[in-house]
């Protein structure tokens, strides 16, 4: 269903133009159900393969006409008919191994003027925008403390591994010990988020980048699992696995050096996020709104630029700039493409 185009001859001043905000509203297979574009943040992507397996599960579900993926804004956006519940959009993400971690952002074309509050949308604006801000600072606290244990930890364990005469006073069995212990924790806990990603990729048939890190560091550490059981076990004591040496220094460095890049590409993400915060800042945030009674007699009222409509007749005036897309109505010679 189209929108019908309308035109108004209103008498303005040369340093004034209007402009008709226009759209073509979705339609599915011949039919007119109201379709809602929404956005889900995405946590828990690694590359582009990740966006592209959760497009591929979002796109299978009945209703939806289409999904797409910004890996760099971790965002999803996804067009369906209204019927469907939010809900299992939510469960088929978190069926692929990923979180949404913040409330979806509704941009259902079908809300007018009268059911939208000025004051209400500002505030669940900056609560939105806070609230990503947190979940960020959060995985970049949580990111550095894994790293901060990391890297000490695999210090330990190549002083351990590779000390040589410095640590002949420290027996064998408890060297393997200790070198055991640290890097379980640094295996298990600074790269828990890669044992669980791998486990959603493998369920998935879809391994990607942490199947690739749970494989390399794995194999490391449950070799030198082994070698540490026929060590310490005197029944295996003369089984040929005596004569290796356990590769734990592989497993822990391999996992720090991977969160140490984690850890600089959520810096990276969070400084370029507020950089762009604050560029939106130097946008237009009110518009002139105009009211048309049906005597043909206008008025004009500002408001929120989130709150403008498919259909609305706004007014913009000398100076100004509108990053909205519309047909001209009227128009002056002052206009450029700056507007």
């Amino acid at each position: 269903m189209e929108v019908s185009i309308q035109f108004y001859f209103l008498s303005l001043s040369r340093d004034r133009i209007l402009i008709w905000i226009s759209s073509r509203p979705s339609t599915s297979s011949g039919n007119n159900r109201t379709m809602e574009k929404k956005i889900f943040k995405i946590k828990g992507m690694h590359c582009a393969s990740c966006a592209s397996v959760i497009e591929r599960a979002v796109k299978k579900i009945e209703g939806v006409s289409d999904a797409n993926v910004n890996y760099a804004s971790e965002k999803l956006f996804v067009d369906y008919h209204h019927e469907i519940d939010d809900k299992n959009i939510t469960d088929v993400i978190k069926k692929t191994g990923y979180d949404v971690i913040s409330d979806k952002m509704n941009m259902d074309m079908g809300m007018n003027h009268e059911n939208m509050n000025h004051g209400d949308m500002a505030n669940m604006k900056n609560m939105e925008h806070d609230h990503a801000k947190m979940e960020s600072d959060s995985e970049i606290r949580n990111l550095k403390i894994k790293l901060a244990f990391g890297i000490i930890a695999s210090g330990v364990i190549m002083l351990l591994a590779f000390g040589g005469n410095y640590i002949e006073f420290i027996p064998k069995n408890l060297n393997l010990l200790i070198l055991f212990v640290l890097a379980s924790v640094v295996e298990f806990w600074v790269g828990k988020q890669f044992w669980r990603g791998s486990y959603y990729e493998f369920k998935n048939l879809r391994p990607g980048m942490d199947s690739l890190v749970v494989i390399g560091t794995g194999a490391a550490y449950f070799f030198s699992v082994a070698i540490v059981v026929v060590n310490l076990i005197p029944e295996f004591n003369n089984l040929f696995l005596t004569k290796f040496d356990a590769y734990f220094d592989v497993a822990a460095v391999v996992i720090t050096f991977i969160i140490l890049g984690k850890y600089l590409e959520a810096k990276a993400k969070g400084s370029a996020s507020e950089a762009i915060k604050k560029l939106l800042k130097l946008q237009a945030k009110i518009a002139h709104l105009v009211m048309l009674s049906p005597a043909g007699e206008g008025s004009i009222n500002d408001i929120d630029i989130s709150n403008v409509k498919i259909g609305d007749i706004l007014l913009v005036k000398q100076g100004e700039k509108s990053r909205l897309m519309g047909k001209l109505l009227k128009e002056a010679p002052q206009l450029t493409n700056q507007w």
